[in-house]
């Protein structure tokens, strides 16, 4: 999945972050105001859906009360890769995140009972990950050797 912040605008911003799964335009419109972030979606392959055939493509998801402080310039909330994940994977299987930032995946990861392989480039935000996981499990991150 990849988030992208629309340049367009030709209405009244929301007061808060509105999120989309839609792909067909730039420009995406909810009653309050304007989208501010479309995600790219793709599938190698055949899909394996599991989500609700029900949903629409444009996601009102509120930002107010996430399970941590804003600290990555670009954090989402979790409801925004748990739906995707919750749609197109089962509770066991893996999920592969290359670019893990403040840990949003892992978090919906584990709230859905998914295995996250996360890789980050930055050191200060492995940290700010890590924290966010310890944070929301209670437990304490350990490092493992390489298998060898």
């Amino acid at each position: 999945f990849d988030w992208i912040t629309i340049t367009g605008n030709d209405a009244a911003p929301f007061s808060g972050k509105v999120y989309s799964m839609d792909v067909d335009k730039d420009l995406h419109y909810v009653a309050d105001g304007l989208v501010t972030h479309n995600c790219w979606y793709a599938v190698k392959g055949q899909a394996h859906w599991s989500g609700d055939r029900k949903q629409v493509t444009v996601w009102n998801i509120a930002s107010k009360g996430q399970d941590a402080e804003t600290i990555h310039g670009t954090q989402k909330p979790v409801e925004c890769m748990k739906r995707p994940m919750e749609n197109n994977s089962s509770p066991g299987q893996a999920v592969y995140e290359p670019f893990s930032g403040s840990g949003t995946t892992i978090m919906a990861a584990e709230l859905t009972g998914r295995c996250c392989y996360a890789m980050e480039l930055n050191p200060a935000y492995v940290d700010v990950a890590i924290a966010r996981w310890e944070n929301f499990t209670g437990q304490k991150a350990m490092r493992e050797m390489p298998h060898v």
